[in-house]
């Protein structure tokens, strides 16, 4: 079951990273559009840091 959800994963980072800079372009303003290059990077993080089973820190005291 678990390789289902890594693959769930890795193919939404895939097509997050695809379509960055379109979503970035109807999402945000035009200062904004360098994010797109970031998306892949975060996304890849994010979608490792799911698999590994902990949450992201909070910085809520």
């Amino acid at each position: 079951m678990a390789i289902y959800y890594i693959a769930f994963l890795l193919s939404l980072w895939v097509g997050l990273s695809a379509f960055s800079e379109n979503l970035i372009h109807i999402m945000a303003t035009p200062p904004f559009y360098a994010a797109a290059g970031a998306v892949p990077i975060i996304t890849f993080a994010l979608a490792l840091n799911a698999d590994s089973g902990r949450s992201i820190p909070s910085t809520d005291h």
